[in-house]
């Protein structure tokens, strides 16, 4: 990668936030399967498909918040605060009310009658809770993320290029240890977003502890964006860790079930270690084999935020019609994954991109 040119198409990135996003209805659909609760469930379930959403779980959101810092990045630093406030806001806040207004409004009534309960979209619960959230609440994320982006590059913008290239400079020199301090900020993200204090009544906080969650993900792919040589860091293995990561996991591995200090204070840290692994596994293998310009992931690029955003509901929509099939359930998760896909796919190329005004409701874009 020529880390040089900064205005340089990065093919990968856009294939990784595709698939990302894409990722959405494979996890959702392994959720109806799998042996944890969830909206709808299938009657025979299997503890692959726990063992599917665990993992996909461990890296997915994670990795997504990174490529979302590096484009927010580079975003601002090529057209500025003011534009970028302009455009990526109400990309983000448009859709997100529309979707919840209207998607997951349905999507609510279908599970209230699937469960025999009655359904009223007037009831102030029904807003307060955040019962209207479901699957959109990395979008709340992300406007608070670009939010705080944008008026620290207003104001202080010359303090932070020193201190992004005080931060950089370390982790470039750190010979690879760098991977094993992330960790431990990830855990001390997790400990300040349990100081949140919850709303009376089960009122929903917005997503505000989920953000302060994954923000240490978004400020790294901010780094990332300002200093290229971090982002190729990213994708390049090294002897200390490989053999640093094989450690860990080895003891992992062995360590006693006792609930001592020790072991729960180990567990903490390795379950911590694994989401940026698997990050860092994901920037290796988008680039080395998707870093080229391809029709099928510019288009799933382009398509991936309206996959997103309507691939809940037809989850749910075709997930009540197939539980109550008699198929073996491998058979029904494939056709839950397919038939959603391709929905999703056929109403971004025939609706959204067809019709502007559903094209400025669901992706914030003027045709």
């Amino acid at each position: 990668m020529n880390t040089s040119n900064s205005h340089k198409r990065i093919y990968f990135l856009d294939a990784m936030r595709g698939v990302l996003m894409t990722l959405g209805i494979i996890l959702h659909s392994a959720n109806v399967f799998s042996e944890s609760p969830w909206a709808i469930q299938n009657i025979q379930t299997s503890v692959f498909f726990s063992d599917l959403v665990s993992f996909i779980h461990l890296f997915r959101m994670p990795a997504f918040f990174i490529v979302s810092g590096f484009f927010c990045h580079m975003t601002l630093s090529r057209y500025g605060h003011n534009l970028f406030i302009n455009v990526r806001i109400p990309r983000i806040v448009i859709p997100l009310a529309i979707t919840a207004i209207s998607l997951n409004s349905i999507q609510n009534w279908l599970l209230m009658e699937y469960q025999g309960v009655t359904f009223n979209l007037l009831t102030a619960d029904y807003w307060l809770q955040g019962k209207w959230v479901s699957h959109l609440w990395f979008l709340n994320c992300l406007v608070y993320y670009f939010l705080i982006a944008s008026i620290l590059y207003a104001y202080f913008s010359k303090f932070l290029q020193k201190l992004g290239s005080l931060i950089c400079r370390l982790i470039l020199n750190s010979k690879g240890l760098y991977l094993f301090v992330l960790p431990l900020l990830s855990l001390a993200f997790v400990k300040i977003s349990y100081l949140v204090p919850e709303p009376p009544n089960h009122i929903y906080d917005l997503s505000i502890s989920e953000s302060i969650r994954y923000s240490i993900y978004f400020v790294f792919g901010v780094l990332a964006g300002f200093r290229r040589e971090l982002l190729w860091e990213l994708m390049q293995p090294n002897w200390t860790k490989l053999v640093g990561i094989l450690l860990i996991s080895a003891v992992f591995l062995n360590i006693p079930a006792d609930q001592s200090s020790l072991t729960y204070l180990f567990d903490l840290y390795a379950n911590a270690l694994y989401p940026w692994l698997l990050c860092f596994s994901c920037f290796f293998i988008f680039y080395k084999y998707f870093n080229t310009r391809s029709g099928f992931f510019s288009y799933l690029s382009g398509a991936s935020y309206t996959i997103y955003l309507f691939h809940h509901l037809f989850v749910i929509l075709y997930g009540l019609i197939l539980v109550n099939i008699k198929l073996g359930i491998f058979l029904k998760f494939t056709i839950l994954v397919t038939s959603t896909f391709f929905t999703t796919a056929l109403i971004h190329q025939y609706l959204i991109l067809k019709l502007p005004v559903l094209l400025y409701l669901f992706n914030g874009k003027r045709g």
